[in-house]
């Protein structure tokens, strides 16, 4: 599937995704800004990046539209906020980060997924990576990833 990220002029009030299937289906929405990155560039990075194939995404693109009831969405929601969140106040230790999404996905019902120094590390680089694609582009024009 291929995942298109595209910036609005700043008056408008989100960006726009578009998820384009192998079919050739596509499946578009109102992509919201939230802190430095909107927040399902961050879902899409972590789920990505730790290989979670039945979160928001995957769902996309088994389903053509997405499932925000699995567990590995509902936890990609949740690591998604911690890390954006992150975005503004500054990282914290590994352990004090894994403290937080127990204490998160605790609060939400969820189990917690399990996420090494190594894998916390990989996760904040990508973000990074993302980020420095996104952040320079002008209006118009769109940041391409594959899923």
């Amino acid at each position: 599937m291929i995942v298109r990220f595209l910036k609005n002029p700043h008056a408008a009030h989100a960006d726009h995704l578009t998820c384009v299937l192998p079919s050739g289906k596509s499946w578009e929405s109102p992509l919201p800004r939230a802190g430095v990155l909107p927040l399902l560039a961050t879902r899409y990075v972590i789920e990505s990046t730790l290989g979670w194939t039945i979160g928001w995404f995957g769902s996309v693109a088994k389903q053509g539209e997405p499932d925000d009831t699995t567990l590995q969405a509902r936890q990609s929601q949740t690591l998604a906020d911690l890390l954006q969140s992150e975005q503004w106040g500054g990282a914290s230790s590994p352990e004090i980060f894994r403290q937080k999404l127990a204490a998160s996905c605790a609060g939400a019902n969820l189990s917690t997924p399990a996420l090494s120094d190594e894998k916390l590390s990989t996760l904040r680089t990508a973000l990074r990576t993302f980020g420095a694609a996104w952040r320079p582009l002008n209006v118009g024009e769109m940041h391409e990833v594959n899923w």
